[in-house]
């Protein structure tokens, strides 16, 4: 991405990084018996943040990444 000068690829690493280390714990926490609801409440948790986002990535490239996306695509396209 750097060299479409996004300069994301940091953002995007930091972001998966937590994303993989929140659901690790939560799925941890599942698995060792820790929920008292037999590991339906933290798995619904986990499904609702991962779904809160999604939903919050596409608002946000649906905001403000349409003029991002039209330079991404163009430089795609001139590069053909």
């Amino acid at each position: 991405m750097d060299s479409t000068g996004a300069g994301a690829t940091d953002v995007t690493a930091r972001v998966m990084k937590w994303i993989i280390i929140v659901l690790s714990v939560i799925l941890g926490i599942s698995r060792m018996g820790l929920d008292p609801t037999g590991g339906v409440f933290i798995l619904d948790v986990a499904k609702w943040m991962v779904i809160g986002g999604a939903g919050a990535f596409a608002i946000a490239f649906g905001w403000g990444g349409r003029e991002w996306a039209a330079r991404i695509l163009e430089s795609w396209r001139s590069t053909r």
